[in-house]
Parts: C-alpha cells; sequence; structure tokens
C-alpha cells in the first residue's frame, strides 16, 4: 500500500492514486493505494520491478500532484524441477569391482536463480 496526505480541505485534500505509466504486472487502487498483482509473476524472468506513483489531489481548479518511485522486489521460489546433465545414463562395470568403487557420476541442476539451493539424489529401485 502506498499513502499520500493532502492538508488542503475539500476535494483538493483529497488523493488519488496511479502509476505512470500503467503497469501490466501490477494495478493500484485509486483511492485506498493498495497495490496488486495483475499477472503471474516470475524470477527468472523478471526479479525487480521499478514503478512510478502519481498521486493527485482532486482540486477542480487547480489540480496539483507529486510523482514518487516504488520498488518491487521478487523473491524466487522453488517453482523449476532440476535438471539431470548428460543423459541417458547407461554404465556397464564388472561384476567384481571392488567396494566403494565409482559407478557413475550424476549430475543435475537447479534452474532456479536466486538464491543456491542442494540438490538431494535418491535411488529407486
Amino acid at each position: 500500500m502506498v499513502n499520500a496526505t493532502d492538508p488542503d480541505q475539500g476535494t483538493g485534500g483529497s488523493v488519488l492514486f496511479s502509476f505512470q505509466p500503467p503497469s501490466p504486472f501490477f494495478s493500484i487502487d485509486g483511492a485506498r493505494g493498495t497495490v496488486t498483482v495483475t499477472k503471474p509473476l516470475d524470477y527468472e524472468t523478471t526479479s525487480a520491478y521499478q514503478l512510478t506513483v502519481n498521486a493527485t489531489d482532486q482540486d477542480k481548479a487547480r489540480p496539483l500532484s507529486r510523482l514518487a518511485n516504488l520498488a518491487i522486489t521478487i523473491t524466487d521460489v522453488q517453482d523449476m524441477d532440476p535438471i539431470f546433465t548428460n543423459l541417458p545414463y547407461s554404465t556397464n562395470i564388472e561384476e567384481d569391482v571392488p567396494l566403494g568403487h565409482v559407478v557413475r557420476k550424476i549430475t543435475a541442476i537447479d534452474q532456479d536463480l536466486g538464491r543456491p539451493r542442494g540438490i538431494g539424489y535418491t535411488i529407486i529401485a
């Protein structure tokens, strides 16, 4: 929510909000200043938005306005599956390899950007 006050009396003290220019991803309630999301956000596409809010008083004779910057930072969430590299996996080993012998190195990468996360591996028999 954004907030602005105007000390004028009557309609001149009433403030309406808008984005300049309008945003395709966010809208602002003109009377309350409440900012809402209007389209899906994706951190991997855009991690931050810089919006300009226009506050205009409702004086009929001479309306006044002021601009303010609104910075919105998007936080990455786990929404991308890991990807295995070097597929397909197929390995031949001899039956008498010693215990602890490395059979194959399996590698996957996390497609999510932002804060690095570990990838866990499970063998499903």
